[in-house]
């Protein structure tokens, strides 16, 4: 009996190893439970801004971007690209004030090379010719420089004192008009750039960039604002801040925007840069609000002046 009861505990042990093993491989066998831990596709953000206007990186482009750094590397170049419009205007001004300035300054740097020759040289006709002086000047300062030589140390001392007293007089003066002429040139860069951010307001927007698209280059609504305050000034020697010459210039010449949107229904408003808001009015009241056709620039003149004398 005993034996007996071995071999039926033997027979038994192998059917329960197969189990076993069948149960240990079962979690093996769903490889599809990994899929979830794979990293999601990159989603690229196309929207970038250049003063403060909004854009979008150009549908030919975007196949590029594949991770952060080439979308970096794509914003960084539109960018550029889209700021050159803003940046171009104020490098081509400033480039035109560099060449006015060499254009002055050379002729100058010339005459003091020659200058300089001359006193190296002691030639005093020669000195005085370039200078442009007359014999009778040289002549009246040699007088007074024999007339110095023989007074006393005390009044030389008075005479000296004085002429350094006019130098620094004279230099004081150049030093006024150098700060005058750096402060003219800082507040006309500080107008422009006040100028380009006020462009980019919607209501004024709308308009330069009709204007710009009639006129057939950028930026050319700006130069007509600067253009127009200028002429504001030379007629009524009254300066325009930034935003009262674009409503000058607008209400003048009475710009629109190419394609004015209004809601059916809502009442008309009166924003700026709209003309019914701001027409000059006419002092007999027998003048049209309907200005006449302007085809040429002696045409607009006539207009500015007229709106001028009417206000």
């Amino acid at each position: 009996m005993e034996e007996t009861e071995v071999v039926t505990d033997s027979s038994q042990a192998p059917e329960s190893t197969p189990t076993e093993t069948t149960t240990n491989q079962t979690p093996d066998a769903t490889p599809e439970s990994s899929d979830p831990a794979a990293p999601a596709a990159y989603q690229p953000n196309y929207s970038f801004k250049v003063m403060d206007k909004d854009h979008e990186i150009p549908e030919w482009a975007r196949p590029t971007i594949k991770d952060a750094a080439s979308e970096k590397q794509a914003r960084e170049v539109f960018e550029k690209a889209f700021g050159l419009d803003h940046v171009k205007p104020k490098y081509e001004s400033l480039k035109a004030q560099h060449d006015a300035l060499m254009g002055e300054y050379k002729p100058i740097q010339k005459d003091l090379e020659i200058l300089s020759t001359l006193i190296s040289q002691n030639d005093v006709g020669g000195i005085s010719a370039a200078l442009g002086l007359t014999d009778e000047q040289i002549i009246k300062y040699a007088l007074e420089r024999i007339e110095y030589h023989q007074m006393p140390p005390e009044k030389k001392h008075a005479m000296d004192a004085q002429r350094q007293q006019t130098f620094n007089y004279y230099k004081t003066q150049q030093e006024l008009n150098e700060l005058k002429s750096q402060k003219a040139n800082d507040d006309l860069n500080g107008t422009y750039n006040e100028l380009m951010s006020a462009v980019q307001a919607p209501h004024i927007q709308s308009i330069a960039e009709s204007f710009n698209a009639r006129a057939g280059r950028p930026n050319a609504f700006e130069q007509a604002v600067i253009a127009h305050a200028q002429s504001h000034f030379a007629l009524t020697k009254q300066d325009l801040s930034v935003p009262q010459a674009i409503e000058s210039f607008v209400r003048t010449f009475g710009l629109q925007a190419s394609q004015p949107t209004a809601q059916p229904g809502a009442p008309a408003s009166a924003t700026p840069g709209q003309r019914a808001a701001t027409l000059p009015k006419s002092g007999s009241g027998t003048v049209s609000p309907v200005k006449p056709k302007v085809t040429n620039l002696a045409d607009l003149r006539k207009l500015q002046q007229a709106a001028y004398e009417s206000q």
